[in-house]
């Protein structure tokens, strides 16, 4: 099948080959599956890949907003506005009685507590 027969005119990288397109779609492959080789676990399910380290982000700062850049911080909320509630309304303090422990979903617990 000959990707460039269905309108693909760039640069594409796979797994395990270069495929000829540069459209606007291919860019959104190519960076999806660049995310998809670091997020995903080695053969083992616990281990990350050689040469890749995802840790979460210690802290509220891991739970309050995926983006803080202004133009988005509103649409990636995720406890950002609750937490502000937290502190302005609710009279809590961050690290006194306010904080956040995010971890690492894909890897076991025990596999948490070597790391």
């Amino acid at each position: 099948l000959s990707l460039h027969r269905l309108g693909f005119t760039g640069t594409l990288f796979t797994k395990a080959q270069k495929i000829e397109t540069a459209d606007e779609d291919a860019k959104f492959v190519s960076v999806k599956n660049q995310w998809m080789n670091h997020i995903c676990l080695d053969a083992d399910l616990c281990n990350e890949r050689s040469g890749i380290q995802v840790r979460a982000v210690p802290g509220l700062e891991g739970v309050d907003y995926l983006d803080k850049s202004t133009l988005v911080k509103a649409g990636t909320y995720v406890f950002g506005p609750v937490i502000k509630a937290l502190k302005s309304d609710g009279g809590y303090t961050q690290g006194l009685d306010l904080d956040a422990v995010p971890y690492d979903w894909r890897v076991p617990p025990d596999v948490l507590e070597q790391r």
